[in-house]
């Protein structure tokens, strides 16, 4: 999957902090949402420990839909924040 582009909601803990770990240790380029910073923090760390691709953690409440939208475009764009 390495080259691949992967866009994961509420990556920051559980299933989803899994998901982009696993998604970076096979070298996709990673965006994960969440609003817990400081759980985004700790999955980041963990992923760096470990040397895998370093996943972008974007900082976004994906029930503020205009927001969200804002965020996916601007990633599909390249204009990550």
């Amino acid at each position: 999957m390495k080259g691949k582009r992967a866009l994961v909601s509420g990556g920051a803990s559980g299933i989803g902090s899994s998901i982009v770990e696993h998604l970076c240790e096979q070298g996709v380029e990673v965006y994960f949402f969440d609003i817990d910073k400081k759980e985004a923090q700790k999955t980041i760390y963990r992923i760096k420990k470990k040397k895998f691709k370093i996943p972008t953690f974007i900082k976004c409440n994906i029930k503020k839909i205009k927001e969200y939208k804002t965020s996916i475009l601007n990633i599909i764009k390249k204009k990550v924040q």
